[in-house]
């Protein structure tokens, strides 16, 4: 039995205990929330959906919709990525900062940006980029101390995928957060590179497509949520999932996916995991009212305690908070305001203007030259544009008119549907699914139209050369007065004749010195074949032979990123001029004499 004198003090003991753990109660609740955004290119609102029966989901981005709020009625408001940044960093619509684009288009320093909020308020700050379209060069950098985008770019990995941008946060944040608040972004590009394959963490290789590359990043979320939980950041992270843009439905075949304002390329996936206490049971709660990501970034500054930065320039066009909606279910905006999409793609490459379209409640009205109108609520997927003959619809869709005119948002006249069909055959072109004959008469057919368009004639000289046709280079050589398309496919099927009177190809001529004046052939990557096939000495063409594949390697790159471009329908800032014809090199590399240092180029290029 205790004495009195060991219970008394025990009795002390336990009372000096509990003002301790009270003490540490009230640091851990009064310790400055971080705040980390996921951003990811692509990610519509029907890539993933909580409550799900899939278990691989349960553990990774299924973990945000028990602890976080979905937003299942969110919109992008522009198309375009950088864009959209810029308006989440701002809390304004693209009309307002300037952005409007991924193109040359830069955040004007005049604008507050959170980041910058966050700085001056102690708190480090990073972003992390794995690839297009987002650069330093839109000024989206501003308030980060650190802007992460320099890639090690090469044909097997063109952008970084989501577990190393995850594994460079974590480091960050361990080495120079280190216990201080962070305001973190990671944008993820992986969506966009559907033909890449990925490994799962048993090392099975998934198979190529979006889903494959979804299942990658919801894997390499669930290992970031352990990596939190482990260094105890998880319950007091704001944590926002959002996709940038959505992804456009194949049946819908006049659109792309970079001027597409439908839902299916608009509506994106929106979750956020608020800071708070470890507790037992998630939010499990969703807002379906209309919210933008602009905002999102009036969120943000409402989070930073910075709310007069939250600004609206137009009583119509509201932009809330939505903190309030983290702590309850419940919608403190008007319900009936205005949601603004835009996407000025056409106006970046001078195929046209800017496209707008406005949400009001459940209506979509698509500002084209000839107004498209929905009730997405029972037209979900908006096939059916609405008739406006009838009263109450065409008064409504007359108040949404005047609204547009007042803010100087002019009718869309569409772009030419040969722009579309040069981004969907080139798309095509790279999907294994497609039979190669069907893109060929296609390209044909659309060659016959439109015989003045090189690009699309380079396309087919390609797929001839990748098939040996040579009927059909041969046919197109002479159709478009190439001589060396010519030569190259009589070769190839055994008939011999001189060779073209091409600058550069004169070079591979055994008795044309190499040593002579060669400024009349610009194409280094050819120069570079010629030294090497030219070449006697055995360690002069092995340097040549190196030389060769340093400049075709980057050309090939080159190339990859040009029709990954295509595919995802041009949003990158990079030059559309490619893919073009074959190259030279390539041509020549199909000649008899050339199979064996063809048999080393297929072998080192990987082609």
């Amino acid at each position: 039995m205790w004495s009195s004198y060991d219970q008394d003090d025990m009795r002390s003991l336990i009372q000096i205990l509990f003002v301790f753990a009270l003490a540490g109660c009230s640091w851990s609740a009064s310790k400055t929330p971080s705040i980390l955004i996921i951003a990811v290119e692509g990610l519509s609102s029907e890539a993933f959906y909580c409550g799900g029966t899939d278990t691989e989901f349960s553990e990774g981005l299924g973990v945000l919709c028990t602890d976080g709020v979905r937003f299942t009625h969110a919109f992008a408001p522009s198309t375009l990525s950088q864009s959209t940044l810029a308006s989440m960093f701002t809390g304004l619509y693209p009309q307002d900062t300037g952005v409007l684009h991924n193109g040359s288009h830069y955040l004007s320093e005049k604008f507050v940006t959170v980041p910058e909020v966050a700085f001056s308020l102690g708190y480090r700050t990073s972003f992390f980029s794995g690839g297009p379209p987002i650069w330093r060069k839109s000024g989206i950098d501003q308030g980060f101390e650190l802007f992460e985008d320099n890639l090690s770019i090469s044909r097997e990995e063109l952008y970084r995928p989501v577990d190393k941008n995850f594994e460079l946060f974590l480091k960050w944040q361990k080495d120079t957060a280190n216990g201080k608040p962070f305001f973190s972004v990671i944008f993820l590009p992986d969506l966009q590179f559907v033909m890449k394959s990925t490994i799962d963490n048993r090392g099975q290789e998934r198979a190529q497509g979006f889903d494959g590359q979804l299942r990658e990043i919801n894997e390499s979320f669930a290992e970031l949520v352990v990596n939190l939980k482990k260094e105890q950041l998880w319950d007091n992270t704001y944590i926002i999932l959002t996709g940038l843009n959505g992804k456009t439905m194949p049946s819908r075949f006049a659109e792309i996916n970079t001027t597409n304002l439908h839902s299916d390329g608009a509506q994106i996936l929106l979750i956020i995991k608020p800071a708070q206490k470890a507790r037992d049971a998630g939010l499990d709660w969703a807002i379906d009212a209309n919210v933008s990501l602009t905002d999102v970034g009036a969120t943000l500054f409402d989070i930073l305690g910075s709310p007069e930065n939250i600004t609206s320039k137009d009583s119509q066009l509201d932009v809330s908070s939505l903190r309030k909606s983290l702590i309850k279910p419940q919608v403190n905006w008007k319900r009936d305001r205005y949601i603004v999409n835009q996407s000025a793609w056409a106006e970046w490459r001078e195929v046209g203007g800017v496209r707008y379209a406005v949400r009001h409640n459940n209506m979509l009205y698509i500002n084209d030259e000839s107004p498209l109108l929905y009730n997405s609520l029972t037209d979900r997927y908006e096939t059916q544009p609405m008739q406006q003959n009838d009263g109450l619809i065409r008064q409504s869709a007359e108040v949404i008119r005047k609204y547009l005119e007042s803010r100087n948002m002019e009718r869309w006249t569409g772009i030419s549907p040969q722009v579309i069909e040069r981004i969907k055959i080139q798309s095509d072109m790279m999907n294994a699914a497609i039979p190669r004959e069907n893109i060929k008469l296609r390209l044909s057919h659309l060659i016959k139209k439109r015989a003045w368009d090189k690009q699309l004639v380079g396309w087919l000289a390609r797929f001839a050369l990748d098939d040996n046709d040579w009927p059909l280079l041969e046919k197109l050589g002479i159709e478009n007065l190439n001589p060396t398309w010519v030569y190259v496919a009589k070769r190839n099927q055994g008939i011999d004749l001189l060779p073209p009177s091409d600058f550069c190809w004169k070079w591979l001529d055994k008795r044309t010195s190499l040593s002579r004046n060669t400024s009349a052939c610009s194409d280094q990557e050819f120069m570079a074949f010629a030294e090497w096939t030219k070449e006697t000495n055995p360690q002069k063409k092995s340097q040549f032979e190196e030389k060769f594949f340093r400049i075709s390697n980057y050309l090939e790159i080159d190339y990859e990123i040009a029709t990954i471009n295509f595919q995802n329908a041009l949003p990158w800032d990079t030059d559309i001029s490619i893919p073009a014809e074959p190259r030279l090199t390539e041509l020549a590399s199909t000649l008899p004499e050339y199979k064996g240092f063809r048999q080393v180029m297929d072998s080192r290029l990987r082609r």
